[in-house]
């Protein structure tokens, strides 16, 4: 499910993917980041490990968009601070496979937008096609019961506890 909320500072923004709302505090907080690595660039513009950071957020800023001409934006500043990282320390493998990344993460951007789409329509399709098959005595559409696999959760957890404490017992003795 695709959730679009505004934030005062990047406009309409966020989605929900794997149960996990991105909100404008994350935003904010990877903005306050940059802000960050860019007060350390000046100070030291040939700082590499600054700069590497910096891709690295910028990169992160880009998929939080599901604007992909937004996203672009982000993923190109992300080029230019991990070819400046590896043009300070040409021997970096860490910064050359930041480079060859961040050239796959338009077509990253674009599936992971197509799946957050697809995984939408399906909620909604579910959601209305839902059948009133649940009654009040705890079944659902498989005719089994969440109570007896409820109930033998517990048993098992009470029968390690007291396993777990007659273990211990008889270790300290």
């Amino acid at each position: 499910m695709v959730v679009v909320k505004y934030c005062p500072h990047f406009g309409e923004v966020g989605i929900v993917a794997n149960f996990m709302v991105l909100t404008c505090s994350t935003f904010l907080l990877i903005a306050k980041a940059v802000e960050k690595f860019l007060m350390a660039l000046e100070v030291n513009p040939k700082k590499h490990e600054a700069l590497w950071c910096l891709g690295n957020a910028y990169t992160s800023q880009g998929f939080l968009y599901a604007e992909a001409k937004k996203a672009q934006e982000h993923f190109d500043q992300a080029a230019e601070c991990f070819q400046k990282a590896l043009a300070e320390d040409p021997t970096s493998e860490v910064y050359k496979k930041a480079l060859e990344m961040t050239a796959k993460a338009p077509a990253l951007h674009m599936e992971l937008q197509r799946q957050l789409s697809q995984q939408s329509a399906l909620q909604q399709i579910s959601t209305t096609n839902e059948a009133p098959t649940a009654s009040a005595s705890g079944k659902g559409a498989e005719g089994g019961s969440d109570f007896y696999y409820d109930l033998a959760g517990w048993g098992i957890l009470g029968l390690i506890t007291v396993g777990w404490i007659f273990m211990s017992r008889s270790q300290t003795k």
